[in-house]
């Protein structure tokens, strides 16, 4: 949920996630609603940490407005052995000039970062069993 001091309609133009697992693989990783055309592909890039962008948000969860709005995670599975987990972290906050874990605008300019009294929660741990 957010509000603008001017009136403005806020808009969420990405999201990034850190992706903790164990003994699990990761593929097709989605963002959206239930329905497979309220979802948009979201990125997987590997280098010390595994990173989640998600920069293309579907349009019914794209606005901003005072009541929370819940957005899911999708993704394909694959276990190694009889069981693995996994983990979605949001990086942090950000400020400005430093990016943090959501992006949004306000229809004149784009931000990176969100307030410090804005609760950022990270996700559940999940246990996967084949």
């Amino acid at each position: 949920a957010g509000k603008s001091a001017t009136g403005a309609t806020l808009t969420l133009s990405g999201l990034e996630f850190i992706l903790q697992k164990s003994n699990v693989t990761v593929s097709h990783i989605r963002i959206g609603g239930a329905a497979a055309l309220e979802q948009q592909d979201c990125g997987l890039e590997q280098t010390d940490i595994l990173r989640i962008t998600c920069t293309l948000i579907p349009d019914a969860f794209k606005t901003i407005g005072s009541t929370p709005r819940t957005i899911s995670i999708y993704a394909d599975l694959a276990v190694s052995g009889d069981t693995g987990s996994l983990q979605l972290l949001f990086e942090g906050r950000g400020k400005i000039g430093q990016n943090g874990a959501l992006r949004w605008n306000d229809g004149t300019s784009t931000f990176n970062w969100i307030e410090a009294t804005v609760p950022l929660e990270n996700g559940p741990s999940w246990t996967v069993t084949k």
